[in-house]
């Protein structure tokens, strides 16, 4: 997710990035942002840093 969205937000034709999953059990099996009792897993924390990294 770190990833693909770094490359996307670098490309100016793209104008906004989705994610399916938000809570467990997810529809890709393994890529929501909280476990089933709502809990943040890693992927949450990876996206807010990579969110305030892109606003500087």
């Amino acid at each position: 997710m770190e990833q693909f969205y770094t490359i996307a937000a670098a490309r100016p034709e793209i104008q906004a990035l989705t994610w399916w999953d938000f809570i467990e059990p997810s529809f890709s099996g393994n890529g929501a942002f909280l476990y089933e009792d709502e809990n943040p897993r890693e992927i949450y924390f990876r996206l807010a840093a990579l969110k305030e990294k892109l606003r500087a």
